[in-house]
């Protein structure tokens, strides 16, 4: 007998760059006017030196889980791509309620 198991997580990416103070003066004139202009797309562009990931569902115990019986392997293929279709249908506003469900996990 076969059983597929779906665990839905949720997992926070800390990123870290670091940017020499004379590229930003180059790019926007001074340090100061970097920090006071759109700096964050500037550093987005550029390769983190480190990142982090933060699996709160497991760290906070909130992964949700489903379990289902498999009849065979093409059944699990057919479950599969349907579970993708469905994740793919999310709507902006589902997505969005998700997102700041974490946000308010994290602050608890």
């Amino acid at each position: 007998m076969k059983f597929k198991k779906i665990e839905h997580h949720q997992v926070k990416i800390t990123k870290y760059y670091e940017v020499d103070d004379e590229v930003l003066i180059k790019e926007f004139g001074s340090v100061e006017e970097a920090l006071e202009d759109n700096w964050e797309d500037f550093v987005d562009d550029t390769e983190p030196y480190d990142s982090e990931d933060d699996w709160v569902s497991d760290n906070k115990g909130t992964t949700e889980f489903e379990w289902e019986v498999v009849e065979d392997e093409e059944d699990l293929r057919k479950e599969f791509e349907d579970t993708l279709e469905e994740d793919d249908e999310m709507s902006d506003e589902e997505y969005d309620e998700m997102i700041g469900d974490i946000h308010e996990d994290n602050d608890d």
